[in-house]
């Protein structure tokens, strides 16, 4: 199965926090998985400096790492960008990834070309980006973590996908052993998770990060890729009267039609309305 060979590849450049139960068996046999250790604390009120830009400037910021060079001239040691993918699904996980640059100098930092948000590159594109990034893990410290179904069912998506984003950080910081004071969080979108075990880390949200800021788009492939192959591998092998394999949980046209068919798998999201008034399926 090209899932078992794709996390075999990536186990000793990735860890990983699972708090689902839909792919646990998944991520125990086949990642890493650290625990976070640093002790919680509020946020600092350091400011962005940079908000939503558009069209290609944005393009040239993010292959130039102007803003991650522009954190590190105000004394940051560690910059974490961090996305999330599944959170607009109606079935299976939402996966959040944290990616920190390991150079000693971020001015002699040579990105990878062609880097942007997960959502502008083709498959094969993000195929490309997401070796090169596991295949350096001297240059790239990954962090994933997930959140199950059920656990969106019984929070909201939004705060469940605030939790995987705070595990996924936490988790980097605990597993490389970053101070926290001398750590910056960006997280993409308008809000940011409320970090509970590193105090003194500034976590910030920053619209269209995932086109703007290096980490940040790296942490979106990271995090597209692995839940793509988990929806396409596992998932799909466990339900595949629902096509895991060509909707990754999204809400298509086909993937209703199973629904209709079939009933819910225990996979989907009950507190959707594409879910309203159906029954699960029973195995």
């Amino acid at each position: 199965m090209r899932l078992s060979i794709r996390v075999a590849t990536v186990a000793a450049a990735c860890s990983f926090s699972d708090t689902s139960t839909s792919a646990s068996c998944f991520a125990e046999t086949r990642i890493h998985r650290s625990k976070s250790q640093c002790q919680t604390s509020p946020v600092s009120s350091i400011t962005m400096m940079a908000k939503a830009g558009g069209g290609r400037k944005s393009k040239k910021k993010l292959s130039t790492l102007h803003v991650e060079k522009d954190l590190y001239k105000r004394g940051y040691k560690h910059v974490i960008g961090s996305d999330e993918a599944g959170r607009g699904a109606i079935a299976g996980p939402v996966v959040a990834a944290s990616c920190c640059i390991l150079s000693e100098s971020i001015h002699n930092f040579h990105p990878i070309i062609g880097v942007d948000d997960s959502k502008a590159l083709t498959a094969s594109d993000r195929e490309q980006i997401f070796q090169q990034v596991m295949s350096q893990p001297e240059l790239y410290a990954i962090h994933v973590a997930e959140v199950s179904s059920n656990q969106i069912d019984s929070t909201n998506v939004l705060v469940a996908t605030m939790n995987c984003f705070r595990q996924a950080i936490e988790g980097l910081v605990a597993e490389k052993g970053f101070a926290p004071e001398e750590t910056y969080s960006i997280v993409d979108g308008k809000k940011s998770p409320k970090l509970v075990n590193c105090p003194g880390l500034s976590c910030r949200p920053y619209v269209k990060a995932d086109s703007e800021v290096y980490s940040v788009a790296i942490a979106s492939i990271v995090a597209k890729t692995f839940r793509d192959e988990l929806m396409a591998g596992m998932m799909h092998n466990q339900y595949p009267d629902y096509n895991f394999a060509r909707n990754k949980g999204y809400n298509s046209p086909d993937h209703l039609v199973a629904i209709h068919t079939h009933g819910a798998s225990p996979i989907h999201r009950m507190s959707f309305a594409a879910l309203k008034d159906r029954e699960v399926r029973v195995e």
